[in-house]
């Protein structure tokens, strides 16, 4: 068959014939041979569409990631807004607390 020496690299033809039948070609002795040159225009056509949806993940990917940072602005807002009620709370648990001993120490007194 006049193969090069050491390792070929190349598609075997029965797989791509059944996908790209027009591509393959079988000679008198029932070798499969492949017009590697009509392959390239859908490689070609291949990788651009795989580069487009590469673009599409990335636009998604940023979109998520700004919803993300914005989500995190938010919950960052909500915990501040949360350790204030905290505190709030506490200081008029305190108040109370204070409340009840003038109360008991001025009814203690009577």
């Amino acid at each position: 068959m006049n193969f090069n020496q050491g390792r070929n690299l190349g598609f075997i033809a029965q797989e791509i014939k059944e996908v790209f039948p027009e591509v393959v070609s079988q000679d008198s002795k029932g070798y499969y041979s492949v017009a590697y040159s009509n392959v390239v225009p859908v490689l070609v056509e291949a990788m651009k569409e795989q580069q487009q949806t590469i673009a599409q993940l990335q636009t998604q990917l940023q979109k998520n990631e700004a919803e993300l940072a914005s989500f995190k602005e938010k919950m960052s807002r909500i915990e501040a807004s949360l350790q204030r009620l905290e505190r709030l709370a506490a200081r008029e648990e305190n108040l109370n607390g204070r409340a009840d001993l003038v109360e008991k120490q001025t009814t203690g007194n009577k």
